[in-house]
């Protein structure tokens, strides 16, 4: 049996597993079914005495054991599916919340740089023009550099930027294809904007492009936070789990719904 534990003004905060064994034990006992089963496995000496019980424990043992083991199942499913339900609104919560930012890969990385004001420059750059005041804050994610015998040069710590408005975060992902279109020399050649994925999500990304030749990966995409992949029949799959995704469901969409995907 499971408990909603709440707060003084009711709230309900969770689910708590209410389980005692000993209360399960004396349940069981107080069972007519499972005291019948007793009676005729006790009832078979006639002589027995309480001292002599241990003689007859395994029995008893092998009648309980299987009777508790499937309500200690049936719980654990329960809890098992409750973190299953929590760990998605989470996910959920958490995509929401990134569709406001953009993440830029490769962008020359100067100390004491306005991370702001180089978002700024960069859609500029590129015909996305945004106002200083539309970008909330922006930042970069600076890692441990990991032990490497290449030669070349590290990676720039990849820029952040959170925006006020989603329709204007789209607008600039949507921009995306025209660094292809720069000429080879031009400093912004490389840069890279996609998405802030959650860590689900971008798991599942990377994962997924992963495992599928190089020459396929364009074939998996975000939109509005989620993966899809696209296969040789122009269906778009969302990818829900991680490969081999058993439980994914395929779905065909219309030519209308795939050109309204955002693919990043």
């Amino acid at each position: 049996m499971f408990k909603s534990q709440r707060t003084k003004t009711g709230e309900r905060l969770t689910l708590l597993p209410d389980f005692d064994l000993r209360n399960e034990l004396t349940d069981l006992l107080k069972n007519d079914d499972v005291k019948k089963q007793l009676g005729d496995t006790i009832s078979k000496d006639s002589d027995l005495k309480m001292t002599d019980i241990d003689s007859h424990l395994q029995t008893i043992v092998d009648l309980l054991e299987p009777i508790i083991s499937d309500g200690l199942t049936e719980r654990l499913n329960q809890l098992q599916y409750q973190i299953f339900d929590t760990e998605n609104r989470l996910d959920e919560s958490e995509r929401y919340n990134r569709s406001y930012n953009i993440k830029l890969l490769n962008v020359p990385y100067h100390k004491d740089e306005n991370a702001i004001q180089v978002t700024v420059n960069i859609a500029n750059e590129i015909g996305c023009y945004l106002d200083y005041t539309e970008i909330e804050t922006a930042h970069r994610i600076f890692q441990i550099p990991e032990i490497s015998t290449s030669t070349k040069p590290p990676l720039p710590p990849v820029l952040i930027a959170r925006f006020y408005s989603r329709p204007r975060c789209f607008e600039l992902l949507s921009c995306k294809s025209v660094f292809r279109q720069l000429c080879n020399d031009h400093p912004m050649k490389n840069v890279i904007i996609s998405e802030d994925l959650s860590r689900k999500n971008a798991k599942i990304f990377t994962t997924a492009r992963q495992r599928v030749q190089k020459s396929k990966r364009h074939q998996i995409f975000s939109s509005n936070g989620r993966v899809f992949y696209r296969n040789s029949e122009n269906q778009v799959i969302h990818l829900r789990a991680l490969p081999p995704f058993p439980d994914v469901k395929i779905k065909k969409l219309s030519i209308l719904s795939i050109s309204l995907l955002k693919v990043l």
